[in-house]
């Protein structure tokens, strides 16, 4: 029994610490410091390839570490800031395989259960469609130097645009949960800007507030502010007009 509870508190140990990881790295990748995200998924992946049971009775050959989902997920987000498209790519598959058997299981149990996975399985999917774009995108743009009549801007709009709306609609399908919606637009993050999908921040933040996230639902309206070099005290708000033109707002001292 003592041998079984000390296992078993190492084992939650260890989760616990995968489960620190795990926050963390999600946070350097939502305020966009790039090195802590490599550090955190560096660990991530450590962690993961160090975890073989020493009491498995499967043979060695097939007793060999795997790359969890979270570890496999973040470098490949790391990887597509970068522009190492087959490496994201090998992350992107690894994440995938990671997820299978786990996804398999918890589809037969309920479809609630599944959810969560179905989300992460539609992330991985739009990582896929980021680098194909990014790809594209980089192509094009190779062009720039070449005579108007040879270049593809039009084509590269007409891209860019059928990946909104096919997003859009997408996500207009997805459960009306401030989480679902922020993890899929950190994942779109990769590719948009902070102009580019209005509507579903807004809707974000509007969730956020619902499921009392009062920090999340700020945060969501002024991180693209911030990106665009704006700021609530500016007259576009209306901050800082005449009152006698009847535009502006009214800020008590």
């Amino acid at each position: 029994t003592s041998w079984n509870s000390r296992m078993s508190g190492k084992k939650s140990s260890a989760d616990n610490y995968k489960q620190a990881l795990k926050f963390c790295a999600q946070s350097a990748w939502r305020l966009g410091r790039w090195d802590e995200l490599e550090m955190y998924s560096s660990l991530l992946v450590a962690q993961s390839t160090n975890r073989i049971s020493p009491s498995s009775k499967e043979p060695r050959a097939t007793n060999l570490p795997k790359l969890d989902y979270d570890g496999a997920f973040y470098c490949s987000v790391l990887h597509i800031h970068r522009a190492e498209w087959d490496e994201a790519a090998k992350s992107i598959d690894c994440a995938r395989k990671a997820m299978d058997s786990r996804f398999t299981a918890l589809l037969a149990e309920s479809y609630k259960r599944a959810y969560p996975s179905m989300v992460a399985a539609q992330e991985l999917s739009e990582l896929e469609e980021i680098v194909s774009f990014r790809q594209f995108e980089m192509r094009t743009n190779s062009e720039i130097k070449l005579h108007a009549a040879n270049r593809h801007d039009e084509k590269q709009a007409r891209q860019r645009q059928h990946l909104l709306d096919v997003w859009r609609q997408r996500l207009d399908g997805c459960r009306v949960d401030a989480e679902v919606h922020s993890s899929i637009l950190a994942v779109r993050s990769l590719v948009l800007g902070p102009t580019d999908e209005v509507d579903a921040t807004i809707t974000l933040s509007a969730l956020s507030r619902q499921a009392e996230a009062f920090q999340l639902a700020e945060r969501t309206l002024l991180d693209p502010l911030d990106k665009m070099g704006c700021s609530l005290n500016s007259p576009i708000f209306g901050v800082g007009i005449s009152p006698t033109l009847g535009l502006g707002l009214t800020v008590n001292p």
